[in-house]
């Protein structure tokens, strides 16, 4: 269900489209990075509520994780005054980069790993830590 939330977003995103793509606003290098893990965390995330066996031994993705997505999405709009289809555009394409990227790796789990490792950081640091169970 979680991931579920992720990719129903992007699927959103994806049927709110006009006529005429809008134009994609050019992203500084936090704002990339910032988007790339939403997607990452969007990917991981469908395929751990999928019980995908690539992305079980993987940190489980929660409430945050979304969170880190919407908190993103939103500031990527303030910041580049990009309208939401502009948004949903580069999300859909960060999405689909990360995907073709990680479907030519060698090494699947590993490759998730290495995407998502940096991204948790990433979180915490935008989010705080994780709390302890």
């Amino acid at each position: 269900m979680r991931g579920s939330a992720l990719l129903a977003a992007l699927a959103l995103a994806g049927s709110a489209q006009a006529a005429s793509p809008p134009p994609l606003p050019k992203l500084n290098l936090q704002q990339e990075a910032a988007l790339r893990c939403s997607a990452i965390f969007a990917l991981v995330s469908g395929e751990q509520a999928r019980n995908a066996p690539v992305s079980a031994a993987l940190p489980k993705l929660d409430a945050r994780a979304r969170e880190y997505f919407v908190v993103t999405t939103a500031r990527l709009m303030d910041e580049t005054a990009a309208s939401r289809d502009g948004v949903a555009a580069l999300t859909r394409s960060r999405f689909a980069q990360v995907r073709d990227e990680l479907g030519k790796a060698k090494d699947p789990a590993a490759a998730r790993r290495a995407m998502l490792t940096p991204c948790l950081s990433l979180l915490d640091s935008e989010l705080g830590p994780r709390p302890q169970k």
